[in-house]
C-alpha cells in the first residue's frame, strides 16, 4: 500500500486523476505483437479519521471471526420477520441447501454470494457486515472523510481489483472480493 498525503482539494484532484490514468486500464502485448486492454473499476472509500483500520462493521463489532456460513446463518434468524414488517421477499437457501452452494467452490460463493441482496439490505440498516461499501466516485469519498468538522487527518483509500491485470492472493490470508454496482438494495 502506497499513502500520499495532500493538504489541497486541487492537489487532491491531481492525484485522483493521476492514480485513475495509471490503473484504470493495462494494455499487455502478446507474443505476437498485439495488443489488449484490461480495464480495471478503481474504487475509493472515505474515512473521517486516518487512524482508523479499514475495517468492516463486523470486524470492529466482533471480536470473534465468522465464516460466511455461521454469518448467514446469524443473519437469517431476522428475515422472517424483516419481510413481513417490509414486504419484501429476500430469496435465501438455507440449511443443506446453503452449505451446498457454499461448499461446491469458494470463490463461486463469492462470486454469487448466497442472499446478497439481503445482507446489503441488513448492512445499510446498521446490522454488522462483513461488507465494505466503495464507490466509483473519489467525490462521494471524499464527502464522507471531510465531512465530519474535526481537525484529525481524514483517509480516502483508492482500490483496484487488478492493478497489473491479474489478481493473486495468500491462502488464508482476508480478500477483497468486488461486487456491484448492479445491486438491488434501499434506496438509501
Amino acid at each position: 500500500m502506497k499513502t500520499v498525503r495532500v493538504r489541497t482539494w486541487a492537489r487532491f484532484v491531481a492525484e485522483v486523476e493521476r492514480f485513475s490514468r495509471t490503473y484504470s486500464a493495462v494494455t499487455r502485448t502478446l507474443a505476437e505483437g498485439e495488443t489488449y486492454t484490461i480495464k480495471n473499476r478503481v474504487l475509493f472509500r472515505g474515512q473521517a479519521d486516518a487512524s482508523w483500520d479499514l475495517a468492516t462493521t463486523l470486524e470492529r463489532r466482533s471480536a470473534t471471526p465468522f465464516t460466511i456460513e455461521r454469518y448467514i446463518e446469524k443473519a437469517l434468524s431476522a428475515k422472517n420477520e424483516l419481510e413481513t414488517f417490509t414486504g419484501q421477499r429476500w430469496p435465501v437457501p438455507q440449511g443443506d441447501k446453503l452449505q451446498r452452494e457454499l461448499s461446491n467452490d469458494l470463490h463461486k460463493a463469492f462470486a454469487d454470494l448466497p442472499g446478497y441482496e439481503y445482507l446489503v439490505y441488513l448492512r445499510h440498516h446498521g446490522y454488522p457486515s462483513p461488507l465494505l461499501d466503495w464507490t466509483e466516485s473519489p467525490y462521494i469519498a471524499a464527502y464522507f472523510a471531510l465531512s465530519e468538522n474535526t481537525r484529525k487527518s481524514s483517509a480516502i483509500y483508492c482500490y483496484v481489483e487488478r492493478p497489473q491485470g491479474s489478481k493473486g492472493g495468500v491462502v488464508g490470508q482476508p480478500e477483497i472480493h468486488v461486487r456491484g454496482p448492479l445491486v438491488t438494495s434501499h434506496r438509501r
